[in-house]
């Protein structure tokens, strides 16, 4: 018997503790946090169907609001850009952080994000490896 023929496909989701978002009143950035999850965990695997509430909160304007998973989901992520017809996008800027280590080929092995990489769509690291690529990510870090 094969391994493939054995291994059970398990139905969860993984969720980021914390997205970034552009406001749909002022287009500045927003926060959306799930603080059921302690602040030392990036990201989390929901199995139980625990708390998907997210306290969403702009930066700028006084927009305030608790949101589940679907509610988020139109919203536009705030670290989002397009590079060779590729649209690169991140759930916030650690995320976003890890991406480029990986565009540019750097060890990922200690970042809080490495659970990602086998995730990163092939197209972003064929197409996406010039410099002038790198610095359009950067400037969404800063």
């Amino acid at each position: 018997m094969k391994s493939g023929d054995t291994h059970i496909k398990y139905d969860h989701f993984h969720f980021p503790r914390l997205l970034e978002l552009k406001c749909s009143s002022c287009n500045s950035k927003s926060i959306a946090t799930n603080e059921s999850v302690p602040l030392e965990i990036e990201h989390f695997i929901d199995i139980a169907d625990f708390n998907r509430t997210w306290k969403y909160k702009c930066v700028t304007c006084i927009k305030k609001q608790d949101l589940n998973w679907e509610e988020l989901k139109a919203f536009e992520l705030w670290n989002k850009i397009e590079i060779r017809n590729e649209t690169v996008w991140a759930w916030n800027s650690k995320h976003l952080e890890l991406i480029l280590m990986s565009l540019r080929k750097e060890n990922t092995k200690s970042h809080q994000w490495q659970y990602f990489v086998n995730y990163l769509p092939k197209k972003w690291l064929q197409k996406i490896k010039k410099e002038s690529d790198f610095k359009k990510i950067e400037l969404l870090l800063s």
